[in-house]
């Protein structure tokens, strides 16, 4: 046979016309892939649960960008127990907010709506650019744009005037009924106004732009910042309202920072403050020197400008926290204690990050080493008293003022919660809740018993204390019951339950269908959701306690075919004995006569995608749809991969996906021998690996993965700004050694390598712009197979990353692997594009 290669840029050659070739080409789908296929989602719920909004999004394929921006938003009117109704529908709406219980705002692009619910009659204000509710009073706010002088008007639920300012730059509502407005009058001449029902007072007057302010909890004062236009630098000043006082920072801290920010600490009269200086001015050399001795490498893009203070503005008295080395610093709600550390001091090291942590205290002026965290995951309890980390698999838990710690040694505990007012902590965890005693050195006590499922608080508060190294505080209120979700993930199900004292009442029984978009009032009386299921388009649904659940709305009703359709959970095991399982969807009316194609599509453990909804659509960002697929006759198969590190990460999914295959031998529909596969990413790599192994697949379709994993463990990642090792020697490859370390384990699971034992058509694709996985990946083993003379196809698209953006760009590569499916594994061989791979 004669083997000829084809690359091609598809993107300089895609026009409207191709749309057209592809979907007469895939006929069957031109009526699925056309209705008014579309999504729910954007749940709101008035307080007393009577009213309800959700957003109808459309998902047709398009001829026009502009088409995708479908939106229509339904009103739903639940006060009759019995009966709920439609009251309305609205398009291209922005936001929504309820005023009241009665009362709803509508923003649109160039009007808003103020509706009475009761009486269905709307009250519209043109030229509004943002809304908001202030809650607990019924008043709200609109904000007006330029042309009509940037106005700011608070009005009651009837739609009343209330206050007004005109030339507002920016607003900030308080507790009550105060309104902070920054006005800009023109001729620098800038004002903060105090609006409080219908009185205004101004209480800041400057000739800088002020940039924004961060209000004082009990009306003590505001901060300001301002811009400075002499050095375009910024500017903090505190204002005491008790006695009309300003205390600028610049009298104590004479620094000119480009940009700061400002936490309050509580129960103190004094701030957290981070300021960031303006970047350095480059030194003119023609050279970049890399030095082999360099731990922060990320710093040669990103270089730190960032200082740390404790400022009390009304002592006049600033204190620095941190030093040149210890660049990170978090407020932990402690006016004493706070948390440093150098996010570099063990950068070289390709394991799970680790940080030397250290607690500055300011009483003291000194650091004292905490301990060295195995993992980026740090919790601090409100006022800044204990810390829980996770280290050697086991939590931590010190104590600040003491400089104690003890060890909780319990594999069932995840996420801790801080109960505030008491000495106890909740974690979700394994099976159930676990209460922790943080006086008394006991073990954790289990509360509720869930055999199966994984606990998760979904209604705790929870403020990042480092957003950089997800350091937060994670809190929950006695009084306040729990709502929490278990999920199953072996078995894929899910329950919701509130939980309060040891009662339990359930909002969701355990389900395998899949909940989204839940939304509930502070009672915790009214909930309401969407369901979906593989063969059950969303359906939103609303729950009141006590009651039976309502299904109030059915989307895409048109689409009667799925309710027929088919799928299987297989459950294998790999070599070692670790139980998997595989979702596999049936072809679309398939007879039990015939043999079907099937397209294998592997990444990690997939279980959890079994109960989504296939939509159908051109437009994927991988190029890969479930639904189109078995619309044309194929089996989808998703198995479970793990990746164990001992053998190295392709020979961990080439034995998952020969067991997984295994697997369905008994199955007589599956022709054996019209098998694809196809993944992207991590699964490309995957796909590349096996294809050099196998003779399991008649074709293969790999997107972005790498093909040459030495190569990828000594180069840089300028995506995530790191050497790659990180990722091959840890994280998904798992590998756990270098290079040097152990070269066969490396020779042995590297795609490129083996290239010369690829036995069947491989379609590659990739974007230019990719610093994921950049496409010299894609670009090598195209070079590699197209060297041993094997059939291979490449694309490679402009202006795209690891997943590609770009409706257009989306259409042609979906419907080019349907083509190339179609050509390998139905025989449909009058596919120009391919057949060019021949001349």
């Amino acid at each position: 046979m004669k083997t000829a290669i084809l690359f091609i840029i598809p993107v300089l050659l895609i026009l409207a016309g191709r749309e057209l070739t592809a979907q007469s080409r895939h006929d069957s789908l031109s009526r699925i892939a056309n209705e008014a296929s579309h999504n729910i989602s954007g749940t709101v719920m008035s307080e007393d649960g009577n009213w309800l909004t959700i957003r109808k999004r459309s998902r047709m394929p398009v001829r026009e960008i502009g088409d995708m921006d479908q939106d229509t938003l339904i009103l739903f009117d639940l006060r009759d127990p019995v009966k709920h109704s439609i009251m309305g529908y609205r398009q291209n709406v922005w936001k929504v907010v309820f005023v009241d219980n009665h009362h709803l705002l509508l923003q649109y692009e160039r009007q808003t709506e103020l509706l009475d619910l009761d009486k269905q009659s709307g009250i519209f204000y043109k030229g509004v650019k943002s809304i908001q509710s202030l809650s607990g009073n019924g008043n709200f706010l609109l904000d007006y744009s330029q042309e009509h002088n940037n106005r700011v008007e608070l009005r009651n639920n009837r739609g009343d005037l209330i206050n007004a300012a005109n030339h507002v730059t920016r607003f900030y509502p308080t507790g009550g009924n105060h309104i902070y407005a920054i006005t800009d009058n023109g001729e620098n001449r800038y004002e903060i106004l105090r609006l409080k029902g219908e009185s205004t007072e101004k209480v800041y007057e400057t000739t800088h732009k002020i940039v924004s302010l961060v209000t004082v909890p009990e009306k003590q004062g505001v901060i300001i910042c301002e811009q400075v236009p002499e050095n375009d630098c910024q500017e903090f000043v505190y204002l005491d309202f008790s006695n009309k006082i300003a205390y600028p920072l610049k009298e104590i801290l004479p620094l000119n920072f480009q940009k700061g920010s400002i936490e309050i600490i509580p129960e103190s009269r004094s701030y957290f403050l981070k300021i960031r200086m303006p970047r350095k001015k480059g030194s003119g050399s023609p050279v970049d020197i890399w030095y082999g001795n360099e731990k922060g490498l990320r710093q040669k893009f990103f270089p730190n400008r960032d200082s740390f203070f404790v400022w009390e503005p009304e002592k006049k008295r600033v204190h620095r926290i941190g030093n040149n080395q210890l660049t990170k610093n978090a407020n932990i709600g402690s006016k004493r204690y706070f948390l440093s550390l150098d996010p570099y001091y063990f950068q070289d090291f390709p394991q799970p990050p680790r940080y030397k942590v250290n607690v500055y205290d300011r009483q003291k002026d000194c650091y004292t080493l905490m301990d060295t965290t195995s993992r980026n995951l740090l919790y601090t309890s409100p006022g800044g008293r204990y810390v829980l980390y996770k280290k050697d698999e086991a939590w931590s838990l010190y104590h600040i003022p003491t400089g104690t710690k003890r060890t909780i040694v319990n594999s069932k505990l995840n996420t801790p919660y801080f109960v505030t007012g008491t000495d106890t902590v909740l974690f979700e965890g394994e099976g159930g809740l676990w209460r922790y005693n943080l006086a008394a050195e006991e073990e954790p006590v289990q509360l509720g018993h869930f055999e199966g499922y994984q606990v998760t608080i979904l209604n705790g508060t929870s403020r990042n204390t480092l957003p950089a190294l997800d350091f937060s505080e994670n809190i929950i209120t006695p009084e306040k019951a729990l709502l929490l979700k278990l999920y199953n993930s072996r078995e894929n199900m899910s329950a919701y339950i509130l939980w309060q004292n040891g009662r339990q009442d359930t909002v969701i029984p355990p389900t395998g269908k899949r909940i989204e978009n839940l939304v509930y009032n502070s009672s915790y009386n009214h909930f309401c959701y969407t369901e979906e299921d593989f063969n059950q388009p969303p359906r939103l649904v609303y729950k009141e306690m006590g009651k039976k659940k309502q299904v109030i709305y059915q989307s895409n009703k048109a689409d009667k075919a799925v309710l027929s359709f088919k799928q299987e959970i297989v459950s294998y095991a790999n070599s070692d004995s670790i139980p998997m399982k595989g979702v596999l969807y049936y072809p679309a009316n398939y007879k039990p006569s015939l043999k079907y194609p099937m397209v294998v599509h592997i990444y990690q453990k997939q279980r959890s995608l079994s109960n989504r909804y296939p939509y159908p659509f051109y437009y994927n960002g991988l190029g890969f749809n479930i639904r189109l697929l078995i619309e044309k006759g194929y089996f989808v198969y998703l198995p479970d991969i793990v990746v164990q590190g001992k053998d190295g990460p392709g020979m961990d999914a080439l034995d998952c996906v020969n067991h997984a295959l295994d697997a369905l031998v008994g199955n007589p529909l599956i022709d054996k021998n019209r098998i694809g596969l196809t993944g992207h990413s991590f699964g490309g790599y995957e796909t590349d690996f096996i294809a050099t192994r196998s003779n399991r697949f008649a074709t293969y379709v790999s997107g972005s993965g790498h093909s040459d994993i030495i190569w990828a463990a000594n180069a840089f990642n300028y995506n995530f700004f790191f050497p790659d090792y990180v990722r091959i020697e840890a994280n998904m490859y798992k590998l756990g050694v270098a290079f040097w370390e152990n070269k066969a384990l490396y020779l042995a699971n590297n795609p490129i390598y083996q290239a010369d034992k690829v036995n069947a058509p491989v379609l590659l694709w990739s974007g230019l712009e990719d610093q994921n996985v950049t496409s010299d990946h894609s670009m090598a083993f195209y070079n590699a197979l197209r060297r041993n003379k094997k059939d291979v196809v490449a694309l490679f698209y402009e202006g795209e990353g690891h997943s590609l953006i770009k409706p257009r760009a989306q259409f042609d590569l979906t419907s080019r692997i349907l083509d190339w499916f179609d050509y390998f594994l139905k025989g449909n061989t009058d596919i120009d594009w391919i057949n060019k791979r021949l001349d």
